[in-house]
């Protein structure tokens, strides 16, 4: 279907199908996907501040037998919620600098199936983006 290979310290090749793309994790790839947890709780907190809302708002305070209970698990999926956008966006971003294509046209032009298949290409696909995807032999010594 697919193979990654790790060709140097940050050099890839994608193969699909009959192509081949060359590409390589930078520093920039790296910073960018190390921030999707600061991206996703400021887009999330702008969100709320257009409703009049704030982060804390979406923590439930229970008093239950004389002791305070806090359930933050609506903040919690929401912000979740807002990752999973900022992944897809970032993964987007750079597929288009680096593989010149996006990422919803690379997938279809691989042919995935069903979302287990491509969520585990999207996550071997940010590894080497990163440049922590493992070359063979690294997968060997495990």
């Amino acid at each position: 279907m697919y193979e990654i290979i790790k060709n140097g310290t940050d050099d890839y090749t994608l193969k699909y199908k009959d192509k081949e793309i060359r590409f390589h994790s930078d520093i920039e790839n790296v910073k960018r996907l190390q921030s999707i947890n600061e991206i996703a709780e400021e887009e999330l907190v702008f969100k709320l501040a257009q409703k009049g809302m704030s982060i804390n708002d979406l923590t439930i305070k229970k008093v239950k037998d004389g002791k305070t209970y806090y359930d933050s698990s609506n903040k919690q999926e929401l912000l979740n919620t807002y990752k999973e956008r900022a992944i897809v966006k970032i993964i987007d971003d750079i597929c288009k600098l680096q593989l010149s294509i996006g990422l919803d046209d690379l997938l279809d032009e691989i042919g995935f199936t069903n979302s287990e298949e491509t969520l585990k290409f999207a996550q071997n696909l940010s590894s080497a983006f990163a440049g922590k995807f493992p070359s063979k032999e690294d997968k060997k010594q495990k």
